[in-house]
């Protein structure tokens, strides 16, 4: 089952089985853009405690509209992202995220694109390959809460 046919069996709203609001926003990688959909989610809301995002992009686009809105991260709201990108480790709070291990991707696909061409033949490629990339989730400031 792909993700469009799971997210499809949710409703927009609360689903109650699983306690979670399921949302999908494409965000551009205008800043504006991604600070909007922050909104947005906040409108919708307002009792939001967490935020996983696509990318790291939209997770600190998310972090400024919540902070413009006078949520504490991570006291009121945790933020978390997806890939890693530098600007993760350098912003107030640092922002905990997924590690994609993007390089080692990038280079199995160059090894895959060279052996392609190692082909005499100009027949398009109809084959696919199937990897599995380990990743590791990095916890910093944006989602650690103190115990109560």
């Amino acid at each position: 089952m792909g993700w469009r046919s799971k997210i499809s069996t949710y409703s927009t709203g609360t689903d109650k089985k699983v306690g979670v609001s399921v949302l999908i926003n494409i965000a551009t990688s205008n800043h504006r853009s991604v600070a909007k959909i922050g909104f947005k989610l906040l409108e919708k809301h307002p009792d939001l405690d967490g935020l996983f995002a696509i990318t790291d992009l939209v997770a600190v686009g998310a972090l400024r509209a919540f902070e413009e809105r006078g949520y504490r991260v991570p006291e009121d709201v945790a933020v978390i992202g997806f890939s890693n990108w530098m600007i993760s480790s350098l912003i107030t709070p640092q922002l905990s995220t997924v590690e994609q291990n993007g390089a080692r991707i990038g280079k199995k696909v160059l090894q895959l694109f060279l052996k392609t061409q190692e082909s005499d033949t100009m027949e398009p490629v109809t084959s696919y390959v199937q990897e599995t990339f380990r990743t590791q989730l990095l916890i910093r400031a944006s989602s650690k809460r103190k115990e109560i």
